[in-house]
């Protein structure tokens, strides 16, 4: 693979790793929902607390769809860049991502010309270093 299509492939990965950070966020916050749930007690306070949690579990969540909206937004705008011939880059930067021992990934940074910003993950840092070697080939310089 070259070209576009090594491209399409890894914008590919890296959409996956941003729905699957949201699928694990969505799963902890329904594990924990459910758990409250099976803890009921008819009181005034148990209702008060459960709206509560309720209302911070949209907003987590609306926040996350924020973020994976951006996401899907910025591979949209690589890739019309690429399709253009217009990818100017000023500055491209890798980042590990650890939790703790716990590898999360690898993140590309990418900085336009233009001033726009970019950002693109991986689970595996051979993508990410594959992204970098691709987008330095096909930068208009």
């Amino acid at each position: 693979m070259s070209g576009p299509t090594e491209l399409d492939s890894l914008m590919a990965r890296a959409r996956s790793r941003v729905w699957s950070l949201y699928g694990i966020v969505a799963g902890i916050v329904a594990f924990i929902s459910m758990c409250a749930a099976l803890t009921y007690t008819p009181a005034l306070r148990w209702f008060l607390m459960a709206f509560m949690w309720c209302c911070g579990c949209m907003a987590v969540l609306g926040l996350g769809y924020l973020w994976v909206r951006a996401r899907v937004a910025a591979t949209r705008r690589l890739m019309q860049l690429v399709s253009e011939g217009a990818l100017r880059l000023a500055n491209i930067e890798l980042t590990q991502v650890e939790l703790e021992i716990l590898p999360f990934g690898a993140e590309v940074d990418i900085e336009i010309t233009s001033g726009e910003h970019l950002a693109f993950g991986f689970w595996r840092r051979d993508d990410a270093d594959a992204l970098i070697a691709l987008l330095r080939q096909l930068a208009v310089i």
